[in-house]
């Protein structure tokens, strides 16, 4: 399901002020995310008795199985995010997320290595910074945009691995054909995607993961989006998000400077800071700030 807390908040703003967005922000009962991992740590444990759980800090967990000299780390930044952006649903992630968590560790993926999966996804290129460099050294990625990278990923049922140097050599796969690849496996994903149109703004709707991803297929024509006014501009805030929209619509562009300013660094999923516009030819950044 797409979030669509970016969505009502921009509405909410362009229909009735950003006064709107202070009162939407206030939520109380929101625990800090040291309590938030203590909480995975504590239903971890209780999923894998004979593990060892430990929690490092406030965003890292150790998961160590019977057996096992070093353990692996989970991160709860992402899980965190996606809480702050629905607090109601607390109890509803953590167990989505314990379940997920426990699955893969005692049963990891059995998913054959394939061609056919690899997706390309957008990161902002401080990805690059929160990920172990080690980690990042073999996976594959480029350049998209001054403040994007295209990363490169193995689509499974229930997780996603990046794709690495040693899994291109493997699959005996060339990196000049990898993106041409990726995109027909994603052109391949996105069949099904729905384009809700509302007032000259065109919001995508596919699987809450890919969203953003749209931006690398060569689909973008301006015809295709009839009832924007101006030059063809987007939003992607998160990976689930996609917004189209035209440079005269100036009451959406302030929306989205707001939003992005209060909203983006706690996006748990976040791609693009700012907007893209389509030139005919490839999409270049427009800082909405």
């Amino acid at each position: 399901m797409r979030n669509m807390k970016w969505i009502a908040l921009l509405f909410s703003m362009i229909l009735a002020g950003s006064a709107c967005l202070s009162a939407f922000a206030q939520e109380e009962g929101i625990i800090d995310q040291a309590e938030f991992t203590q909480r995975v740590c504590l239903l971890l444990q209780e999923a894998m008795p004979n593990a060892s759980i430990t929690q490092i800090d406030a965003e890292v967990i150790e998961v160590r199985l019977s057996g096992q000299e070093e353990g692996g780390q989970i991160w709860t930044n992402n899980m965190y995010g996606e809480y702050l952006a629905a607090p109601d649903r607390l109890e509803q992630l953590l167990a989505y997320y314990v379940k997920a968590y426990t699955e893969i560790i005692l049963s990891p993926p059995e998913e054959e290595l394939n061609a056919q999966n690899i997706v390309p996804v957008l990161r902002p290129k401080t990805y690059l910074e929160v990920f172990d460099e080690e980690a990042m050294l073999h996976s594959v990625y480029e350049e998209w945009t001054p403040s994007l990278i295209v990363l490169y990923v193995f689509d499974f049922p229930t997780t996603v691995r990046n794709v690495l140097s040693s899994d291109l050599e493997e699959l005996g796969i060339e990196r000049a054909a990898l993106r041409e690849l990726a995109c027909q496996n994603l052109a391949r994903l996105a069949e099904g995607v729905q384009w809700i149109e509302e007032d000259g703004r065109y919001w995508a709707a596919l699987d809450g993961m890919y969203e953003s991803s749209l931006l690398l297929l060569p689909m973008w024509k301006q015809e295709l989006f009839p009832a924007i006014k101006g030059e063809l501009l987007v939003a992607a805030p998160q990976r689930g998000d996609l917004l189209v929209f035209g440079s005269e619509d100036a009451e959406m562009m302030v929306a989205i400077h707001v939003y992005l300013s209060m909203e983006y660094e706690t996006l748990p999923y976040a791609v693009l800071d700012g907007v893209l516009r389509w030139n005919d030819t490839e999409f270049e950044e427009l800082d909405s700030r």
